[in-house]
């Protein structure tokens, strides 16, 4: 279906710069420039086979960079938090697990999932693969075969709808 790890690691090689001159500009650090660039490459790697490799690899090769950028950012903000940020995060999450979700969120949340119950199965694959995967609107649109800004459209539209059917459901006096 996609392309092999041989064929990815050429790939990649090809446009090891770019992913470099993208980590430079977006890494947390310095000196971590090369360790997200690493990152980049085994997780490119490992997911090859899911991908079909189009005319431009840019993109998908942004994306993930972006997320692992993304994960090391939270790291180095969590490591390097000031004591009282660090006790301030520490009663913030003691008070949650006090309750976990006010009553107001319940409906909405319960209205949400039979919203996700009713809609068609490509755009629940869409959500699935946005929210619960994690992945990038890049990512998605390689294994979907569709251009990027094609599902960042179709994300929104979705989300849209949700929108109108929970508020449809939380108007009618809850989930129906």
């Amino acid at each position: 279906m996609g392309i092999s790890k041989t064929q990815a690691s050429l790939l990649f090689l090809a446009h090891h710069n770019y992913v470099k001159r993208l980590a430079v500009r977006q890494a947390p650090l310095h000196g971590i420039c090369d360790d997200i660039v690493q990152q980049v490459f085994i997780e490119f790697t490992e997911k090859a086979e899911q991908w079909e490799i189009g005319d431009d690899v840019r993109p998908l090769l942004a994306g993930i960079t972006k997320k692992i950028v993304l994960s090391y950012w939270r790291d180095h903000s969590r490591h390097h938090c000031p004591d009282v940020l660090l006790k301030i995060a520490e009663h913030l999450r003691k008070l949650s697990n006090k309750d976990p979700t006010p009553e107001h969120h319940e409906e909405e949340i319960r209205a949400l999932r039979l919203c996700l119950e009713e809609i068609p199965s490509k755009h629940r694959r869409l959500i699935d693969l946005y929210y619960f995967e994690r992945m990038t609107t890049q990512e998605i649109a390689f294994i979907i075969k569709k251009k990027t800004t094609t599902v960042h459209r179709m994300l929104c539209r979705i989300r849209a709808k949700l929108r109108i059917g929970i508020l449809r459901r939380l108007n009618h006096g809850g989930t129906q």
